[in-house]
């Protein structure tokens, strides 16, 4: 998806890594190995002041799963966190 966002303005990014894993990333850019595209949030994983960031425009959105095991019972909070973030997307 960002790839595609970025080749629809006449970019095409140098790609070196992907990872699934935000503290991989954010590690690599520790070690100055280049720039991350994480989710905002991931900015709270370092200390205030440690990384310098934009936010990417347009925003890029995608889709989000809940995924459980299928045979075992969710502990209630889990149950409850479920049911918010269900209702919440609605």
């Amino acid at each position: 998806m960002f790839v595609e966002t970025c080749q629809a303005f006449d970019f095409n990014p140098k790609i070196i890594c992907e990872s699934p894993d935000v503290a991989t990333l954010l590690t690599l850019v520790d070690s100055g190995i280049g720039i991350a595209i994480v989710p905002k949030l991931a900015i709270q994983l370092r200390p205030t002041g440690t990384l310098k960031y934009a936010e990417i425009t347009p925003l890029l959105k995608s889709d989000t799963a809940l995924i459980w095991l299928k045979n075992r019972r969710l502990s209630k909070a889990a149950e409850h966190f479920k049911d918010i973030l269900q209702s919440s997307v609605r």
